[in-house]
């Protein structure tokens, strides 16, 4: 668990140790760090928008969430097809790259900051009994502001489309395409 910054000039709250309250601060540090370095992708990338509009496509997809963000790229295997990506948000900054600073993410504006409705049961720890909803403003979507946290369905759940009468559904059928999905090409990685 991440603790808030302390204040310079004051000390760490009587319930945490030194070295809690120490990791706290180097951790705010490279957040920032990282959040300042990480602008400068996005100045390259306003350069670029005028030529999209100069370009005549044969996909436009809308939204740079996972799903979004794999649809694009299966489609430009297809070297021909000119694709293009539309994300209201950002650029994930480089502070999303890092599952520690997952807490952080806040501060960079990637969340649609959505509630539910009121809960008689949940949620407790609300003013107004509404829960908050993460959702991604960010290329990459929500799977940007989660930790890197990936989650495949049961076997049971996919073999059950397959028996429901769609073939090519089953577990077996789709694990091809999870490892594809997880098959990570980032020469910097």
């Amino acid at each position: 668990m991440l603790l808030p910054s302390v204040p310079s000039g004051q000390q760490c709250p009587a319930a945490t140790d030194t070295y809690s309250c120490a990791n706290a601060q180097i951790l705010t540090f490279f957040a920032l760090l990282v959040d300042y370095i990480g602008r400068s992708q996005d100045d390259e990338f306003t350069k670029n928008e005028r030529r999209i509009a100069d370009v005549e496509y044969d996909f436009v997809i809308v939204g740079g969430g996972s799903a979004g963000c794999v649809l694009a790229n299966r489609l430009t295997e297809i070297p021909h097809w000119k694709v293009l990506m539309l994300e209201v948000g950002p650029e994930e900054p480089l502070v999303s790259d890092i599952p520690a600073l997952m807490s952080y993410s806040w501060r960079f504006g990637l969340d649609q900051n959505y509630r539910t409705q009121a809960e008689p049961y949940a949620c407790a720890q609300s003013k107004d009994k509404s829960c908050s909803l993460p959702r991604g403003k960010v290329l990459g979507g929500s799977s940007s502001v989660n930790g890197m946290w990936y989650h495949r369905g049961s076997r049971h759940e996919y073999d059950s489309w397959a028996r429901d009468g769609n073939p090519g559904w089953s577990y077996d059928d789709l694990l091809p395409y999870f490892r594809k999905l997880a098959d990570t090409r980032v020469k910097e990685v």
